[in-house]
């Protein structure tokens, strides 16, 4: 009996220890897979922003590669001038972006007149105005214009602007060119446009939220830098599509002072001008002096008829005196 207590005794603690070994060996595995699992995901996360750095050196090294290649297809026809497809200074069908301005001073006869046909003149050619100021002095009437006019047209508008009646005509035209600027520009807008794609789609595939956090933060820096992009497109777009003109339009006019005009004049007519004012002050003081006596003769009218009784009786008395 004894040994067969013993012998049982036995196998159970054997079966325990096979159990216990069996369970140890069941939760090794287990927490081998789950750190298995947590490095593939970390190495997942890193290859995607590898991924996103590497995407990006691409697109700027593309980038770079096109504006090059943009550029110098450009260079061999730098000398011709035009906008959208046209020269107006040349009459080349150029491709290439530039920005013309104009500053025009004109002197004209009558400024009423020649305001309202360059206002006509503006609207025929679908221009409008940006800004305009005017004043008036003693030596002229006239007024500033800033305005846009079409760049194809560009040319034409100057010559029917030339032909306004005036009496002195200056003009100044020059010419900006930025098409590497545009090129450069749409380069990069294409470049960042598939770094946007990209990030876009690790975004969908994402899984955990430190990475959705992290490729939402650079999907937002990369859709700015997008927007800045288009918008300096635009605007070059806008001032390559209409030519900026500055024009001072103004009238002499004749002073109704002699002493502002004083300075135009030879040395005999100022010295005859000052004679003039010296003679006019003279008058004036006479002019004054007389008017002061009008002002108090009657007031010397009654202090002559308060003085004679006083007077005869004065010279009564001095009689009587004499006469004692």
């Amino acid at each position: 009996m004894r040994k067969r207590l013993i012998k049982r005794l036995s196998m159970v603690l054997l079966l325990c220890m096979v159990f216990i070994s069996v369970a140890t060996a069941c939760s090794s595995a287990s927490k081998s897979e789950d750190l298995k699992s947590t490095s593939l995901h970390s190495e997942s996360a890193a290859d995607q922003s590898t991924a996103v750095a590497t995407e990006e050196a691409k697109a700027d090294t593309t980038t770079d590669m096109e504006a090059n290649a943009d550029t110098n297809g450009a260079g061999s026809s730098k000398s011709a001038i035009g906008a959208g497809g046209e020269g107006p200074l040349s009459g080349s069908t150029d491709q290439r972006k530039l920005i013309y301005q104009a500053n025009v001073t004109m002197e004209v006869k009558n400024y009423g007149k020649a305001q309202t046909e360059l206002q006509n003149k503006i609207q025929l050619v679908g221009g409008y105005l940006l800004q305009f100021s005017d004043q008036k002095s003693d030596y002229e009437l006239g007024g500033n214009f800033t305005f846009k006019v079409p760049a194809n047209g560009f040319m034409d508008f100057m010559q029917q602007l030339g032909k306004m009646e005036h009496t002195k005509y200056e003009r100044q035209l020059q010419g900006q060119d930025v098409t590497e600027e545009y090129v450069d520009l749409a380069s990069r807008l294409k470049a960042k446009q598939v770094v946007e794609k990209r990030l876009l789609g690790f975004m969908d595939k994402a899984v955990n939220a430190g990475d959705l956090l992290k490729f939402s933060s650079q999907l937002a820096e990369v859709q700015e830098q997008i927007e800045q992009i288009q918008g300096r497109m635009r605007y070059l777009d806008q001032n390559v599509a209409y030519s900026t003109i500055s024009l001072r339009l103004y009238q002499p006019i004749e002073s109704t002072d002699p002493g502002l005009l004083a300075k135009d004049k030879t040395f005999t007519e100022r010295m005859g001008i000052t004679m003039e004012k010296s003679w006019d002050a003279v008058v004036t003081f006479f002019q004054g002096l007389i008017l002061v006596l009008i002002a108090i003769f009657p007031f010397i009218v009654i202090l002559l008829i308060l003085a004679f009784p006083l007077l005869y009786y004065y010279r009564k008395q001095k009689r009587k005196k004499i006469d004692l």
